[in-house]
């Protein structure tokens, strides 16, 4: 799950891309990946239970907020906390967690010509 405003500062900044362009990029993201806004996200206790389990920044923890909500949706997250990343690969909590870094291969890969 990504917002559009955290993906478009990420790319627009850091490929320099117009608004047409991004505009572009960013339809053809939610259609590829079939993504959708989700307007409302109930936590429940395995929530509470993560900074048991598992050493964290809090900035970590804010970002499992973004992590629960992907999964209850079986949504793809995409976030620039390489801790989070590293915590969710390194105890396989969940397949669907990508860096802008990825986002921005993945994207590439769109415009790319088909062999």
């Amino acid at each position: 799950m990504a917002t559009e405003a955290e993906i478009a500062r990420e790319l627009i900044a850091g490929l320099k891309l117009s608004e047409e362009q991004f505009d572009r990029l960013w339809n053809k993201f939610l259609e590829e990946l079939e993504c959708r806004y989700i307007k409302e996200l109930t936590l429940d206790h395995q929530f509470s239970r993560m900074p048991r389990k598992y050493s964290m920044k809090l900035r970590t923890l804010v970002n499992f907020i973004h992590l629960f909500a992907a999964m209850k949706e079986d949504a793809y997250i995409i976030t620039g906390d390489k801790d989070l990343i590293e915590l969710v690969r390194k105890y396989n909590l969940y397949d669907k967690i990508l860096s802008y870094i990825e986002l921005i291969e993945l994207i590439a890969s769109f415009s790319s010509p088909n062999p």
